[in-house]
């Protein structure tokens, strides 16, 4: 077996890259910051390895990545072997690469060699339109590639892939990675797929890649479909306005989620979340159980410009199940009669960037290489999409101000026909929070949010130090301390109220708490609870041999916050009926229960509801998250004529200029006098 040393290589791809320079552009197209990774479990390394390469900028041109190692620093790249089996040194052979500017691929690796990871690593990744051939590394084929990348990697990272999930050995609920197991070929009977063509393929860029948390995986790949398809279709105006962690909890009440998500409840949840939201999409599952054309059925959906997701069963050797997860699909296709898909995976880590995991498709829907020792099916796939009506042009957005003014018999959605659950990471604690209903401008009405204790405990498996299998549990005792706020948003005041409640102590499993609020204008409204829990921890000290997973000191937290946002609710304004000539009826005032006096002072007003403030006090402000031009109050408040302060809740403030009326009221010179200027005295 012929063998060249990596330096000769190196020479060799020096020379032709400069040669090639003139014909390709894309000498560059591998960025810096390649990267390595070992897979550990309890502790204990896999057999799993990534690589994780980043590219500068899109490109459809190369069907083929290849990426060799040389683990053993022999100065070859050349496979050898090892007390636990051959290790390869070509380790990425002739993988599609899904290339996009600012993102990065992750290649899996098998590695049996127990001592890579102890030392720095060189290394060359090539992109080609044609296969790389052979047994053994093809020096002459690879140096000879439009794109050629020698690099060398000082550190390999240990990625610990037990830090964010209990596996669910009954594979019922996604929670994240399987029980680990040896790398060898796992037999399988299952069924071979439909016979695919040659070549086709789709993929969505931007997608959010978050990583999850404990048991997570569910809600965090959902989070980042809807993520994505809110920002291309202009909605985000209806997701949490939170923090991302945020949404995800959210979405925990939605799903159902305890210590995972079952594939039951996958499709209700997303409905829910989006009814809640008034978001105009529509949830469904794609093709059937277990399909093996499922790759092909994503490729249709993904074209149509849908969110998808898919549910990974996991099997031991024994055909056992041995967990669930749930990944977000980035790309799924043939390349050249090879099925394959890609994914953001919430398990695997985005610390270094946006990444998309690359993997064949073996049988219709199986993949091979995802895990060490295991078999892993496609299982389930689902999707999210705007409704056909709204891509079509048609949809009438339920958000509009069109039934923000009626009479007197108006619609109005009555209160607590909905609540919003966010759950918090360890499933301790729930918070909600009611729909406070649809409101008239002017009227005051209640919010209700509350928190409840849920006694539930959390067991962490490990291997002592003995290297023998145990296990630590620990909880939230009591009592439990709950310090809240509220947050008005839109056409509601007030803006926040703090100390609701202060700091208090709950010796019991609920706490709930209600406050007022006003309609101010015609628009729309949520209000907001924010909960900042604390707890005594049950269980005694987090074991050493736990702290040594990286998940120690989450382990130890005893504390947590939880924001939870009310379905969106409308404040309806009544409009001011005009007499006709022939009518009788003496007119109305511009504005009620203001006495005006023939000798006094003009006050212009803007009225809201019944209610009419000098407009002095106001400013119009350009659009901004409110689409069109409103009013704002100069100090953030505003006085009416007849005393009650009004509070500027942001949004549109106190309506669009076009929908709040105006007009002038004669006041006497000393009440008028109150007002000019734009000054309110006496504040």
């Amino acid at each position: 077996m012929k063998k060249i040393s990596i330096v000769a290589a190196a020479i060799i791809v020096l020379v032709l890259l400069a040669v090639f320079a003139r014909t390709s552009g894309d000498k560059d197209l591998i960025g810096e910051g390649i990267a390595l990774y070992r897979t550990s479990y309890l502790g204990e390394l896999t057999e799993q390895g990534f690589v994780f390469l980043p590219f500068t900028r899109s490109s459809d041109r190369y069907g083929y990545a290849n990426v060799a190692l040389d683990i053993n620093g022999d100065g070859v790249f050349s496979g050898y072997d090892t007390q636990s089996g051959r290790q390869e040194e070509w380790l990425v052979r002739n993988m599609f690469p899904e290339i996009v500017e600012g993102e990065a691929n992750r290649f899996v690796l098998r590695i049996v060699d127990v001592d890579f990871g102890a030392k720095a690593v060189s290394g060359i990744a090539v992109l080609s339109e044609e296969k790389l051939s052979g047994s053994d590394w093809p020096v002459q084929e690879a140096a000879k590639a439009p794109v050629v990348k020698v690099f060398r990697v000082e550190e390999v990272i240990i990625e610990n892939r037990s830090a964010r999930r209990a596996p669910d050995p009954s594979g019922q609920m996604a929670t994240g990675m399987p029980l680990p197991g040896s790398m060898g070929v796992v037999p399988t009977a299952h069924a071979a797929g439909t016979p695919a063509p040659a070549h086709y393929g789709a993929r969505h860029n931007d997608v959010p890649d978050q990583d999850q948390l404990w048991n997570e995986c569910a809600p965090t790949a959902i989070s980042n479909s809807l993520r994505w398809l809110a920002k291309r279709h202009n909605m985000e105006d209806r997701m949490p306005q939170g923090d991302p962690n945020d949404l995800i909890d959210e979405l925990k009440g939605d799903l159902e989620w305890d210590d995972g998500v079952a594939h039951a409840n996958m499709i209700a949840g997303k409905r829910s979340f989006m009814e809640r939201h008034h978001l105009p999409f529509e949830a469904h599952q794609i093709g059937g159980r277990d399909d093996s054309d499922i790759i092909r059925k994503i490729y249709d959906e993904m074209q149509k410009g849908q969110a998808i997701e898919v549910w990974l069963s996991f099997f031991d050797g024994d055909g056992r199940p041995a967990g669930a997860h749930l990944v977000t699909v980035v790309g799924a296709g043939v390349n050249h009669g090879q099925p394959y898909i890609t994914f953001h995976d919430p398990d695997t880590s985005s610390a270094a960037g946006r990444s998309r995991d690359v993997y064949n498709v073996e049988g219709g829907n199986f993949l091979p290489e995802y895990w060490p020792g295991n078999q892993a099916y496609i299982m389930y796939a689902y999707a999210q999409s705007p409704l056909e009506s709204f891509t079509g042009g048609t949809w009438t957005d339920p958000r509009s101000g069109d039934a923000l003014v009626t009479g007197q018999g108006g619609s109005l959605t009555p209160p607590g026909s909905d609540i919003t659950l966010n759950r918090s990471q360890f499933g301790f604690f729930s918070v909600a929070v009611n729909h406070p209903g649809d409101h008239r401008v002017g009227e005051t009405f209640t919010v209700l949010a509350g928190a409840h204790y849920t006694g539930k405990t959390r067991t962490v498996h490990y291997r002592n130090a003995a290297g023998e299998s145990a296990s630590w549990t620990h909880g939230a005792g009591k009592p439990w301390t709950l310090e809240g706020s509220f947050e008005g948003v839109g056409s509601v005041s007030p803006a926040t109220i703090t100390d609701a409640p202060p700091l208090t102590s709950v010796p019991g499993d609920r706490f709930t708490i209600e406050k007022q609020f006003t309609c101010t204008s015609p628009g729309f409204a949520t209000v907001a609870f924010r909960a900042k829990l604390t707890w005594p921890k049950t269980g005694g000290d987090v074991p050493a041999e736990v702290q040594r997973l990286h998940h120690g000191a989450e382990f130890a937290s005893t504390s947590d916050e939880l924001r939870v946002d009310s379905p969106p609710f409308r404040c309806i304004g009544v409009p001011t009926p005009t007499p006709t000539p022939s009518s009788r009826t003496a007119a109305q005032p511009f504005c009620p229960g203001i006495e005006e006096v023939a000798d006094g002072q003009d006050v212009e007003v803007l009225k809201a509801g019944n209610v009419c403030y000098p407009k002095l006090q106001f400013h119009v402000a350009q659009p901004d998250q409110c689409k069109k031009t409103h009013w704002h109050a100069n100090q953030g408040s505003a006085v009416s004529l007849s005393g009650t302060t009004w509070v500027d809740p942001s949004g549109c403030g106190l309506g669009n200029v076009d929908d709040v009326p105006q007009g002038t009221v004669r006041l006497s010179l000393d009440e008028a006098g109150k007002f000019l200027g734009g000054a309110v005295f006496g504040r």
